[in-house]
């Protein structure tokens, strides 16, 4: 019942189509008001579904405008707060990490792509967006190699642009376990932050992620050796 994405699969023409249909329902509440209580100060969540809905529709429709891959809207319902997009074929980077941390070892191809995320987020930032809500898992790789932003829900003109790096970074090592080597953790953060810097992006941004309000919110729910890996990362960022 608190779904609020769902996949629709119809012929058109005999041709098989899919797209993906966000509902911004109230219920959405239970999860985001929780959320905003326990990052108050530091980041605000939009709670109503039809402020979320409006937030993935204008910034949508202005980061497609400035040139950035993002699904395609097919159609707007404002009555019942429905958004018809384009289903994207491909893997959320939150399947690489978590594939380079079962492995314990991080490939060239790997780091590559993190530092092609870490520059997009930067040249977001750059538009003067700030993603909200900026996990790994809503970030899609396509099967052509192109880089995507979903979830839009939270994304503003006026958010915190550090909060972006801080939970792509501290959720990046979530799934690591003790045995998961520490190295891991600082390449897979430095990579992302050599693509952040090196496309403009605030060094400021970046060394914020280390304050201790930042590890205070992510620290009840990831391992120790993520907090401290991706926190020394940040610190010793330089231009």
């Amino acid at each position: 019942v608190l779904n609020t994405v769902f996949l629709v699969q119809f012929q058109q023409n005999e041709t098989p189509k899919t797209v993906a249909v966000k509902a911004f329902t109230d219920w959405a509440g239970y999860k985001w008001f929780p959320l905003a209580l326990w990052t108050s100060g530091i980041q605000n969540f939009s709670i109503a579904g039809k402020e979320r809905m409006s937030n993935e529709y204008s910034i949508n429709r202005f980061l497609k405008r400035q040139g950035f891959p993002v699904p395609e809207i097919y159609h707007v319902s404002w009555k019942d707060k429905l958004l018809i997009l384009e289903y994207l074929e491909g893997k959320s980077i939150d399947k690489v990490v978590q594939k380079v941390i079962r492995r314990g070892t991080i490939s060239e191809s790997e780091e590559n792509l993190l530092r092609r995320v870490g520059g997009r987020i930067a040249r977001v930032h750059r538009a003067g967006v700030a993603l909200g809500d900026c996990k790994p898992e809503n970030i899609i790789l396509s099967n052509d190699g192109e880089i995507y932003h979903v979830d839009l829900e939270q994304a503003s003109k006026a958010g915190n642009q550090v909060w972006d790096i801080a939970e792509f970074l501290y959720y990046s090592g979530l799934s690591a376990k003790p045995a998961t080597p520490r190295v891991v953790i600082r390449r897979m953060s430095e990579n992302f932050i050599k693509g952040y810097v090196d496309a403009g992006g605030s060094i400021n941004n970046i060394r914020n992620v280390a304050a201790a309000d930042y590890r205070r919110i992510f620290s009840p729910f990831l391992p120790l050796t993520t907090i401290e890996e991706v926190s020394k990362a940040c610190e010793q960022v330089s231009a």
